[in-house]
């Protein structure tokens, strides 16, 4: 019987995670991607490092959180070169706030289908128009 919680945390840990856990882990840090908040981005990052048993220095904590962020912002925070992750998250955050006002940016869709186009009349089994127009 285990001694401690740490030790418990352990033994199940070593009994039930796969053996490759951490680089999975590793690997799925490098593929996180920004695509709403930052701060729903963030809390992601935060989420997937705390499954994780090994140390992780600033720079690399740094990397996979520059690495996943837009494009735009990305780049405004290679160029002010921040040394830790905090800064990379505070500049990341200021940034965006600035030009998206807090807001989450989605990819446009493409033109929006009209609905008129495609609608089917109950009536008379005609399109472009519905039953009440028929």
């Amino acid at each position: 019987m285990p001694k401690s919680w740490q030790l418990f945390k352990a033994k199940l840990r070593e009994r039930f995670r796969p053996k490759d856990f951490e680089y999975n882990l590793r690997e799925r840090l490098f593929q996180l991607k920004q695509h709403g908040t930052i701060h729903e981005y963030v809390s992601s990052f935060q989420d997937l490092m705390s499954q994780s048993e090994l140390d992780s220095s600033e720079m690399e904590k740094r990397f996979y959180v520059q690495n996943g962020l837009r494009a735009e912002t990305a780049k405004k925070v290679k160029e002010l070169s921040p040394r830790l992750l905090h800064e990379v998250i505070e500049i990341a955050t200021n940034f965006e706030f600035a030009h998206y006002g807090g807001l989450s940016v989605k990819p446009a869709r493409g033109p929006k289908e009209d609905w008129r186009k495609s609608a089917t009349c109950n009536n008379c089994g005609q399109f472009g128009h519905i039953k009440p127009q028929c």
